[in-house]
């Protein structure tokens, strides 16, 4: 796993901690069953992106034993030592100096930069489509092309089915390819660390995440909780399912009729928990904006149009901070959403 910074680094102010007293359980949040009657999904997925920006989905198409072996593979990553893991940042530096993109081994990014603490956790973040030149991809473990290769291939063919269902949703199938929002594929896993008052510190802090859609494994221990209209909810894990979360790039292109959602990681007293989440979303030269059809004389654009690529420099320049990323492209006439 690498070196732990020192306790004192995690540390919130009191002004910044979760609060329990906040959280609801997660009866409300939507689960939505693909083996289902196609309009029923449809139907489903665009009123859990009105409302929620966020659902799990069961019997997804995905073979189990798949979800199993990446979480099974990130667990052997962050078992490793600094020197094992250090070989993905040297990588990541041959092939970008972005910080956000390639290889990037590291911990503790995800904290506001007027926030001294950070966030307890670990990441790996891949970049997918770099997966499969051999010639490039670290030693170990001996096994991590092999099941990347074949996850990414079923996790893209879900994300992309996904797509299909949310431009049925919004009626935009004979007249925009949403597949555009699938184009780039990101790959992050995480390790967040127990932590004994867990009240005091972050596992992750509440944010939107900056691209189209997110689909997350989580193991079995929790603490993901997501926010609806100032409220937030705990999300249990459910059995072999996915998290998909509704990301921002969506959100401008639908002009906030569907929402991105917002959510954060709470650390776990005595158990570490793994999570691996796969980030769908436009090239870095796209420009995004709202949609024709999803503008008009009474519902007129609430973003401006905005290269991809600025928009996430922008976003890993900041630190996770709620949803005011989308400020960088918001309207002054725009409305709160």
């Amino acid at each position: 796993m690498g070196r732990v910074a020192p306790e004192e680094n995690y540390l919130q102010d009191l002004n910044n901690r979760f609060q329990e007293a906040e959280v609801l359980d997660d009866s409300q949040v939507p689960i939505i069953d693909f083996s289902g009657d196609p309009k029923y999904i449809v139907d489903a997925i665009a009123w859990a992106c009105q409302e929620w920006g966020f659902f799990q989905a069961i019997n997804h198409g995905v073979p189990i034993a798949s979800m199993k072996n990446v979480l099974k593979l990130a667990k052997e990553i962050f078992n490793q030592t600094s020197e094992e893991n250090e070989a993905y940042n040297s990588l990541g530096n041959k092939l970008s100096d972005d910080p956000s993109e390639a290889y990037r081994y590291g911990s503790g990014f995800n904290n506001r930069k007027d926030e001294k603490a950070i966030d307890l956790k670990y990441f790996l973040r891949l970049d997918y489509s770099l997966a499969r030149q051999e010639d490039i991809w670290p030693e170990s473990p001996s096994c991590f092309r092999e099941v990347m290769k074949k996850y990414h291939d079923q996790v893209s063919a879900f994300g992309h089915c996904l797509l299909d269902n949310i431009s049925k949703g919004l009626g935009l199938e004979n007249s925009y390819d949403l597949k555009v929002m699938g184009e780039k594929i990101i790959c992050i896993m995480n390790y967040y660390l127990p932590y004994h008052t867990p009240e005091l510190v972050k596992g992750l802090s509440a944010h939107s995440d900056p691209r189209a859609i997110s689909i997350l494994i989580q193991d079995d221990v929790g603490g993901l909780e997501v926010c609806k209209h100032g409220q937030w909810f705990a999300v249990k894990p459910v059995k072999d399912a996915f998290v998909v979360n509704i990301a921002d790039q969506l959100q401008i292109i639908t002009n906030a009729k569907y929402k991105s959602a917002e959510h954060r990681v709470r650390a776990h007293p005595e158990k570490s928990r793994l999570s691996v989440v796969a980030f769908f979303g436009p090239g870095l030269d796209t420009v995004v904006g709202p949609l024709p059809e999803m503008v008009s004389e009474k519902n007129p654009p609430l973003y401006r149009e905005c290269v991809i690529k600025d928009y996430l420099t922008q976003f890993y320049a900041k630190g996770l901070d709620g949803k005011r990323s989308l400020d960088y492209v918001k309207l002054d006439h725009g409305a709160k959403v």
